[in-house]
């Protein structure tokens, strides 16, 4: 009898748990299983976001630089001046310009004086000739002397004019309003025709250049609005258009695409690095999905993600191998070109342990 009671009251008390812990114990069990955090796949309705690294310059820029060799005897400007048209920037040693200059006016004071003489003499021997007291070959030579003087002083006359420009060669002016952007040679420094003196930027609005790839450069025309942020003007979006879109590539096979800033601002410069985002519309583009790097995995089969299936009694939910195809590493995440559809829910978290059928808890 002793028995048979004890049997009755574990009995009667196991039940009783049973019925009046069965939420407990799916709580339980749901604790128990691995946890997993997950995105779920939404599109961006209003196009495709992409952003490029740039840097800004000016509208024009020039490197300046003498048409002749020689010293530097004068810089006259310094970085940032703001140059009008006609401003000395710089000076070369004028005195080897000045002593080829009184060469050359030299040259042409003999070759004139030489014509003149000439001149003389081929008029007296024509005198001679007419009342036949000369040669006709005296008189030949008399007008070829007078022809060869004359080329002597157009001759010198050329050489005098190339000696003079020569000497205005030697102060380099600004042909435009400017500012001085930067000084590339010191005072007394010995340079050749060519040789970059000063950099210098010009216009009124600033622009920004950056490089596209090619299978995106069809998408940039001419005119294409954009927004551009700097990492030294905080707070600040610029508007911007492309005004120029390279038709060769470069070594990285990448185009170069110049924007013109529609608002200046005082804080604008040369040289700034910069972020240029475009929206390109959906009209030329298929809708794709974009997911954190993290969320995809790969095997000997290729790309998969884990699509989270929610169980009928709501305890947790089961992972769903998926198969997909990327795209492009982008601002907005990896680009999923493949395999998913918007509203699915993906794990980010917990990827490499976890397998096809695994159930889960969802954070």
């Amino acid at each position: 009898m002793k028995i048979n009671y004890v049997k009755t009251v574990l009995l009667i008390a196991t039940l009783a748990f049973i019925g009046c812990n069965d939420s407990g114990l799916k709580e339980a069990v749901t604790k128990e299983l691995r946890p997993v955090k997950y995105v779920t796949v939404q599109t961006n309705e209003k196009g495709l976001v992409r952003t490029f690294s740039g840097i800004s310059k000016a509208q024009y820029e020039a490197k300046l630089s003498f048409r002749v060799n020689g010293v530097i005897e004068k810089i006259n400007v310094q970085v940032g001046d703001a140059l009008t048209h006609g401003d000395l920037i710089a000076r070369i040693d004028r005195l080897p310009f000045e002593l080829e200059e009184q060469k050359a006016k030299a040259s042409l004071a003999q070759a004139q004086a030489d014509r003149r003489n000439s001149e003389s003499t081929y008029q007296r021997i024509k005198e001679l000739y007419e009342n036949s007291n000369t040669s006709k070959s005296e008189l030949d030579s008399a007008r070829a002397m007078v022809e060869s003087v004359r080329a002597q002083v157009r001759s010198a006359k050329k050489s005098l004019r190339l000696k003079q420009l020569d000497l205005a060669y030697t102060s380099l002016k600004t042909q435009h309003n400017c500012k001085v952007a930067e000084i590339l040679k010191e005072e007394n420094e010995n340079i050749k025709a060519g040789d970059p003196i000063a950099l210098v930027t010009c216009g009124k609005k600033s622009e920004v250049e950056i490089l596209v790839p090619e299978n995106l450069i069809a998408e940039i025309t001419k005119g294409m609005k954009a927004m551009i942020a700097f990492d030294s003007i905080p707070n600040e979006i610029f508007k911007a258009r492309v005004s120029e879109v390279s038709i060769s590539a470069n070594s990285g096979v990448t185009y170069p695409v110049i924007l013109t800033i529609e608002n200046q601002k005082k804080a604008l410069r040369s040289g700034l690095t910069s972020e240029v985002t475009f929206l390109f519309s959906y009209k030329s583009h298929t809708k794709k999905f974009y997911l954190p790097p993290i969320a995809v995995g790969e095997d000997s089969q290729g790309r998969y993600l884990f699509i989270l299936q929610e169980r009928e009694n709501k305890s947790g939910a089961v992972v769903q191998k998926q198969k997909v195809r990327i795209g492009a590493l982008t601002s907005e995440g990896l680009e999923i070109v493949e395999g998913i559809q918007a509203g699915q829910k993906v794990v980010t978290a917990g990827v490499s342990v976890i397998h096809d059928g695994l159930v889960v808890r969802v954070d």
